[in-house]
């Protein structure tokens, strides 16, 4: 008979347990729901301000136009015998050393309950450019005739620039203008530069603060590029094709530098190739590298991770109930292991509705108390024990202690939520190894009574 009871009790707080699991379920889901709505809404923010940056350039455009004269396949009798057909040759010089120095100053803004990060770069960048002979164009059956050259530079969100750039060139400085008139290079600036002869070593430099969401790169149009980026952002994501050659990344910021060929980018042959057609833009793009700024353990993030940790949090503390039963000689019905399965459940949807408001801290502390508090006056009262009660808020403040240890570990979360798990596991068939539990049965005949000095006043 009291096998059966013991049984008929397991299976109970065992369905107990799994009932807890919808509550979870759909807390889970709205975790999800939020973050995808704080997504959207950094979105929206990004586009109303500025989005990611992306580089292109500088790169030498020189304007040319050919002039060949073509036999007319059937002409009148007494009419021309060619005509004359114009094309627009124009070149792209790319340039042999691009040196780039950036950092990276980061801004927090928010719309409601919603931060999203920005920054604002403050770009030196130094160029060299060897005009090449003949320009590259000239063919011997054809006129050719060359026009002004520009420096042009492609930058993926114009409405980031917040300086007035200007660069320094021969001794003499040039404002940029808007458009880069180059449409491989997308939308960006571009600046005149006037007439250019074959072989002229042309040195130009010029500052440039860019306003930016999240994520900054750059194209490696140079022969030899020379990159430096730093922030005091401890959180780089390093993306693109090419990785730092070396870092330095620490609580207090990074500091990364690149140093890319044109073995590497192969971007010198793209150009010749295609010249300036746009359609080879994407190609551009696939070799651009550069910098994110994340927040790897964000407050979703964590929200979530904390959630799928909710069904141990049941399991433990029924546990820790059936052990307070079979210890003391108590009985508990399963409409109570079910309030306080209800209870543990509702510490993670107030975890997320206070971390929007407060940060995910402050929320968890407020959060854990309100729980622990809740559940130790309730488990105090019902076992007519204050030492039971005293005991549990002990045990959950560890547990609630050791969850956000988990939580807030980055590259760890996983194998340390793992080895607790298997820790708390070992424990318990440890603890257990030599226990009867059909004997155990036996405290279950009668509604167990607290101790005088353990009653409430």
């Amino acid at each position: 008979m009291y096998r059966s009871l013991l049984s008929n009790k397991f299976a109970l707080i065992g369905l107990v347990a799994l009932g807890i699991l919808l509550p979870l379920s759909m807390i889970e889901d709205l975790v999800g729901e939020r973050a995808r709505f704080h997504e959207a809404a950094i979105t929206d923010m990004a586009r109303t301000a500025t989005g990611n940056q992306r580089i292109v350039g500088p790169v030498l455009r020189v304007p040319c136009t050919e002039t060949r004269s073509m036999p007319i396949a059937h002409p009148a009798e007494d009419g021309p015998r060619e005509r004359s057909v114009e094309r627009d040759c124009s070149v792209a010089v790319l340039p042999e050393l691009l040196s780039v120095d950036g950092t990276l100053v980061t801004e927090e803004r928010r719309r409601g309950l919603h931060a999203a990060l920005f920054y604002g770069n403050s770009l030196a960048v130094r160029a060299r450019f060897v005009v090449p002979e003949r320009f590259g164009v000239f063919d011997g059956d054809a006129s050719t005739a060359l026009g002004a050259a520009s420096l042009n530079l492609g930058i993926s969100d114009p409405r980031g620039i917040v300086n007035a750039p200007q660069v320094s060139v021969a001794d003499q400085v040039v404002d940029f203008t808007p458009g880069s008139a180059l449409p491989v290079l997308g939308p960006g600036m571009r600046a005149a530069l006037g007439q250019l002869h074959a072989g002229q070593v042309l040195e130009v430099a010029f500052e440039l603060v860019l306003r930016g969401h999240r994520r900054f790169e750059l194209v490696p149009v140079g022969r030899d590029n020379q990159v430096t980026l730093g922030s005091a952002w401890p959180h780089p994501s390093f993306v693109g094709n090419y990785l730092p050659t070396t870092r330095d990344i620490s609580a207090d910021g990074f500091r990364a530098a690149w140093s890319i060929g044109h073995f590497a980018t192969g971007l010198d042959e793209l150009f010749a190739r295609h010249g300036l057609d746009p359609e080879f833009c994407a190609e551009i793009a696939q070799r651009a590298f550069g910098v994110a700024l994340v927040d790897p353990v964000d407050l979703y993030t964590q929200a979530d991770r904390a959630v799928k940790y909710g069904f141990l949090f049941v399991a433990l503390t029924f546990l820790a109930l059936l052990g307070t039963e079979f210890a003391r000689g108590l009985r508990l019905h399963p409409l109570q292991y079910t309030m306080v399965g209800i209870a543990l459940a509702l510490f993670f949807l107030l975890l997320l509705s206070l971390a929007e408001h407060l940060g995910f801290r402050s929320a968890y502390l407020a959060a854990a108390g309100a729980s622990d508090a809740l559940l130790a006056f309730y488990l105090g009262a019902i076992t007519r024990s204050r030492t039971v009660g005293a005991v549990f808020a002990l045990t959950l403040a560890a547990l609630y202690a050791l969850l956000y240890g988990i939580l807030a570990m980055e590259d760890y979360a996983l194998l340390s939520g793992s080895l607790f798990v298997f820790g708390v596991l070992a424990a318990v068939m440890v603890a257990t190894r030599h226990v009867d539990f059909y004997a155990l049965g036996e405290s279950l005949r009668r509604p167990g009574e607290g101790t005088a000095e353990d009653s409430p006043a």
